[in-house]
């Protein structure tokens, strides 16, 4: 059983991110979301963040960090190949990425 964040972010400010970004901005119902959520470790599992950010370049890094800390949200970096069993995951976390 997996649950979803305990932040409630309104889809204005959401929108917000998205208009600000180069990259993508993926909420739980988006497109994508379950793939990019999920975890290698499926112990781990359990938690998916309110939303994935996959930054393309420097100024998206400082925008999702930013937008983060507006919102109280915890962020997380996923970057391949760390912490391999998974762990490192929060509720309501804001997590960001360098995949495509």
């Amino acid at each position: 059983m997996s649950h979803t964040i305990t932040p409630v972010l309104g889809e204005a400010t959401v929108q917000d991110l998205r208009e600000t970004i180069r990259g993508t901005t993926l909420v739980p119902g988006d497109t994508g979301y379950s793939e990019a959520a999920s975890i290698w470790n499926g112990v781990h599992d359990g938690h998916r963040p309110v939303m994935i950010v996959r930054c393309a370049g420097t100024a998206d890094v400082v925008a999702a960090v930013g937008f983060a800390r507006s919102n109280g949200l915890p962020v997380a970096v996923r970057g391949g190949a760390t912490v391999w069993r998974g762990s490192r995951r929060a509720t309501g976390e804001s997590s960001s990425t360098s995949r495509p």
